[in-house]
Parts: structure tokens; sequence; C-alpha cells
């Protein structure tokens, strides 16, 4: 028989490539030692695609292409499908139903980047994993009955908003400038995050009427909530985050 040379590799194509191999080796052999296919016919095809870096080739770019194929139509699945999505939107998202509507749902996408750049790719995808985790954990001790807003009450689903919004606050340190920044990325080219100019406004008004969803909740703390981000957060982030709240109220609304 020949015998296995199939390189070890770490491309995940590969990797089911080789599996694919073992597997059919497997249960080849076990048909040839029931005499329904002969050992030198196996052989034959046992060195083919093991050995020939054509046959090799070609399954790897199927997969490769099957792969890619995945990641695009990934990417165009609006963000908040994910878990973190949903928590991180679920404040401000009665503004797409207002009439008439004071934001598109197709921003999302725009707002989504803005966080991320904000975070910095490192947290974004921390936070990803934490909600990811939660929503497991929320699900499985709900079954059937679960529902979104069990996950919105539970006091990580707060955490993980808290953590993100203290950031987005933070950011407006120097606001009138990083305000026109993320005014710009609101209304840019949905398919293209923070280039271009979109179909959709994102007015001095819609910034104020957003970021008001988002910190409303901060406005009304329970004591014991309060205790909680005066120890969660430094006293410099709890500045930062009054000022900003500050500045946001004071921006005039729309006669």
């Amino acid at each position: 028989m020949a015998e296995n040379k199939t390189e070890k590799s770490d491309i995940p194509c590969r990797q089911t490539y080789a599996a694919a191999v073992d597997l059919f080796l497997q249960l080849a052999k076990e048909r040839a030692q029931n005499g329904v296919i002969s050992v030198d016919t196996l052989d034959i095809v046992a060195h083919a695609i093991q050995n020939d870096p054509n046959v090799r080739k070609k399954y790897c770019d199927t997969q490769f292409e099957r792969c890619s194929e995945y990641v695009r139509l990934s990417l165009q699945n609006t963000p908040r499908i994910n878990v973190y999505g949903r928590i991180i939107s679920e404040p401000f998202e009665h503004l797409f139903k207002k009439e008439p509507p004071l934001m598109s749902s197709g921003q999302l996408v725009n707002y989504f980047h803005a966080i991320q750049a904000i975070l910095g790719r490192a947290e974004y995808e921390n936070l990803m994993e934490r909600s990811l985790r939660l929503m497991e954990q929320v699900s499985r001790d709900r079954g059937d009955e679960f529902k979104y807003s069990d996950l919105y009450e539970t006091k990580a689903c707060w955490e993980i908003r808290w953590d993100s919004f203290v950031a987005l606050a933070d950011f407006f340190t120097k606001f009138d400038l990083r305000k026109e920044w993320y005014k710009r990325v609101m209304q840019s080219d949905p398919d293209t995050p923070g280039q271009g100019i979109g179909p959709y406004p994102f007015s001095e008004f819609q910034f104020k009427q957003q970021m008001m969803c988002i910190f409303d909740r901060f406005a009304n703390l329970s004591d014991d909530e309060h205790d909680v981000f005066e120890k969660r957060y430094s006293k410099k982030q709890r500045k930062d985050f009054s000022t900003f709240l500050a500045n946001v109220v004071s921006i005039e609304d729309e006669v």
C-alpha cells in the first residue's frame, strides 16, 4: 500500500483535505478486506490523492472558493445578527420605527464600524466573545422560553454595555472634533463603512437622539448600580463620562 505522505498544514482547507484522505483510506481498506475492491486499485487511488499536487490543489482551490463565498455572504449580513451587536444597538433601535424615522437600520453597519474603531479590534473581539458566552448560558437556562429581553436584563449584559458605552463616552473628550468624525462615519456608505457618502443623513439632532437613548439608563442608576459604577470605573472615566453627557444634553434641539 502507498504510504501516507499527506503534508501537515495549518491551513484549514488542507487539514480538511488530509482528514478526508485518512477517512477514505480507512473505509476503502475495510472494503478491500471484504473483497469489494482490489488492493491494487486502492493503491493507485491512494497514491494519486496523497502525492499528486494537481489533485490536492484542485480540492483546496474548491474549498477556498467555498470559504471565500461564505465570508463574503457573512459580511453582507447586518452585524446586529451577532449577540454583541444586539446588545449595543437595542437601546436605540426604536428610533428606526418613529414617524418619520430618526435613524435607518442600514446605518447599523456604520455604527459598528465606529464602535470597533473606538474600542480597538482586540477589545471589540473580547466583548463579542463575552456576549456569545452569555447568550449561550441564558439560552441554555431558558430553553424554548428564551427571549432576547431575558438576555438584556442580566447583570452580565449590562456590564458589557457599560464597558462599551463608557469607552464610547471617553472617546469624546475632544467633543466637537470627534462628534464630527462620528457623524461622518454614520452617514458614510454602508457598503464601505467610514468612506464615501451613503444614502442616510446623520445630523446633529440625530446624534443627540441616539446618544440620549444609549445613555438613558446611566442617568437613572439605582443606589446599588451607582456603587458598582463607581467601583468599576476610575475617577477620570467617571468625570469624562459626566462631561460627555453634559455636552450631549447641551446640543440644541431642532425647532
